[in-house]
C-alpha cells in the first residue's frame, strides 16, 4: 500500500488539492492559497504604507507567538461520513466501520510551514477495499494540506504584500480595496476598516479563485476561523465550491485547530467531512 508521499513547495505554487475519500466519500475540491513574495518596485504613499503596516499587525500569527513546529492526531468522524452517504445496508456500514476505525492519522507542520500527514496502513486482501483505502489516505492528506495552505497567510505569514511590492489601495464603500500583481497573477483583496480581509481573489490565465475568510477577535489579533472558496478553471465546465469551519484549542498558549468541518460541492454533488485534532504537541522558540 502506498506510503505517505511528501509534497513540498511554496504556498503560491500549491494551487490545488484534491479531496477524495474512496468508497466512503468521493469529492474533488481545489484550494487556492496566496503567499506574498517580495518584488522590486516603487513605494506607495506614506499613508498607504501606514495602512498596510497596521493591516499586517492586525492578525494573530503563530510564528510571532513563538511556534516552531507542532503535531496532532487527526480523528475523522467516520460515522458522519457514512451517514452522509445514505447507505441502506447496515451490515455494509458495520464492515466499513471496522476497517475505518483501524486508521490513524497524524498531522505535522515544521518550521518551513509545510504540512505532512502520516497514517497507519490497514492490510486488506480485497483489491477493491485496498483501492478505496488508498484514496482515503490520499484524500485526507490532500484535504488537510490544502486547508493549511489556504489559511497559512492568515496564521503563519501575511495576506498582504511586502513594503517593496507595488500595490494600489483605495477606499470603496467604507472599506479598502487592494490590488497588486504576484507574478502573472492579478490579486485583489477587500478588507474592512479593522483590516479583516472579506475577500481575496486571484485571477490568472488558467483559473479564477476567490476566498471569503471569517475571523474571531482574539486579544492577540484577528484569528481566521473559516472560509468559503470557489475555483473556476479557464476551460472547466463548472465551478468548485468549498466551505470550511474551524474550531480552536489552546496548546501551550498557542491557538491550534481542534476541529474542521468541510463541505465541498463538485459538479452539483455535495460531500461533507468532520475531523477532530487531539494529543497535540508543540515546539516553541
Amino acid at each position: 500500500m502506498a506510503a505517505f508521499e511528501e509534497r513540498k513547495g511554496h504556498p503560491m505554487t500549491k494551487r490545488s488539492a484534491a479531496l477524495s475519500y474512496g468508497v466512503v466519500l468521493v469529492c474533488t475540491c481545489v484550494l487556492v492559497a496566496i503567499a506574498i513574495l517580495p518584488a522590486a518596485g516603487a513605494g506607495q504613499t506614506a499613508h498607504d504604507q501606514e495602512i498596510m503596516r497596521q493591516a499586517r499587525r492586525a492578525y494573530y500569527n503563530l510564528r510571532k507567538e513563538g511556534l516552531v513546529e507542532f503535531q496532532c492526531e487527526m480523528i475523522p468522524d467516520w460515522n458522519a461520513i457514512l451517514a452522509a452517504q445514505g447507505a441502506a445496508d447496515a451490515s455494509a456500514n458495520q464492515r466499513a466501520m471496522r476497517t475505518l476505525e483501524q486508521l490513524r492519522f497524524r498531522v505535522f507542520m515544521g518550521a518551513d510551514d509545510n504540512v505532512k500527514v502520516t497514517h497507519t496502513v490497514v492490510d486488506s486482501s480485497n483489491s477493491r477495499e485496498t483501492e478505496g483505502l488508498q484514496k482515503i489516505y490520499g484524500g485526507m492528506e490532500q484535504m488537510v494540506v490544502g486547508i493549511y495552505t489556504t489559511v497559512s497567510p492568515f496564521l503563519l505569514t501575511s495576506p498582504f504584500p511586502t513594503e517593496e511590492t507595488p500595490f494600489h489601495l483605495e477606499e470603496v464603500d467604507g472599506a479598502y480595496r487592494l490590488a497588486y500583481k504576484e507574478g502573472s497573477a492579478d490579486v485583489e483583496t477587500r478588507m474592512g476598516k479593522n483590516y479583516g480581509v472579506s475577500e481575496l481573489k486571484v485571477t490568472t490565465a488558467e483559473f479564477t479563485s476567490s476566498i471569503w475568510p471569517t475571523f474571531l477577535k482574539n486579544p492577540k489579533g484577528l484569528l481566521v476561523n473559516g472560509y468559503r472558496a470557489t475555483y473556476k478553471g479557464a476551460n472547466a465546465p463548472g465551478e468548485i465550491g468549498l466551505l470550511v469551519d474551524m474550531a480552536y484549542q489552546e496548546v501551550s498558549g498557542l491557538q491550534l485547530f481542534q476541529a474542521l468541518k468541510v463541505t465541498a460541492n463538485v459538479g452539483g454533488e455535495t460531500s461533507r467531512i468532520n475531523v477532530q485534532f487531539a494529543g497535540c504537541q508543540v515546539k516553541t522558540r
